[in-house]
């Protein structure tokens, strides 16, 4: 039917998508954890503006709203007993507003970034690239790790005042792993990697080896998701 309406000349194309990047879920997870190998810093730097941008925008809903805090609300209700209900009402709009936000504003609690690099100068090339994504409201749920795994002169190391944690190897991911989940237990954590194979392997066996059954109550889940870039 496409041959009778095109003329014969005409170029019949075939479209199929768009599909969205793995890295897009991560908006579905209270707790990431983002692992970037060399150049595999540059989308999660985007993702770590985002997250910046994306509390800003919380930040201003909650100042057009004129919602008090429920810090502010407990005082009073300390100080003036006669208009608890009124408090209590208060405190109730306070906890919809902050519903509301985190359905609409979705934005993880805790950034975990994991990022791997042979040598000081291939740091140096995207250093302030992520440097500028971490400034921002959003600064104290984002914790960096970064592994350097090349041969390496102490001379040369630098302070990176973005990072909390700088290694010299390999990631012991075991650890790693286990560090997490003893800290957002009963939480399901998405766990995003844009780099090698070999490390997507491996993220993926301590996914699962970390994972508690589905018939445990409150347990924790590791979900991994493979960024192609």
């Amino acid at each position: 039917q496409v041959d009778k309406v095109l003329p014969k000349d005409a170029v019949v194309l075939q479209i199929s998508g768009p599909f969205g990047a793995p890295a897009q879920k991560v908006w579905n997870f209270e707790t990431i954890m983002c692992v970037g190998a060399g150049i595999g810093v540059t989308p999660f730097a985007s993702i770590l503006k985002s997250a910046q941008s994306k509390v800003r925008q919380r930040k201003a809903i909650e100042g057009l709203m004129g919602a008090p805090s429920p810090t502010n609300i407990a005082k009073k209700k300390g100080k003036e007993s006669r208009h608890s209900e009124k408090l209590n009402s208060s405190l109730g709009t306070r906890e919809s507003l902050d519903q509301l936000l985190r359905e609409v504003v979705t934005v993880p609690r805790q950034i975990y970034f994991y990022w791997i690099v042979r040598s000081q100068d291939e740091l140096d090339w995207f250093y302030d690239l992520l440097a500028a994504a971490v400034e921002g409201p959003a600064r104290d749920n984002v914790h960096i790790s970064v592994f350097l795994t090349g041969e390496i002169e102490l001379k040369q190391v630098r302070e990176l005042k973005c990072t909390q944690s700088q290694y010299f190897g390999r990631p012991n991911w075991g650890r790693i792993f286990s560090q997490v989940k003893k800290e957002h237990g009963g939480e399901h954590i998405g766990v995003f990697l844009c780099g090698s194979p070999i490390i997507g392997k491996e993220l993926s066996y301590q996914s699962t080896k970390h994972t508690d059954p589905l018939t445990t109550e409150s347990g924790t889940r590791f979900s991994f998701f493979k960024e192609h870039f």
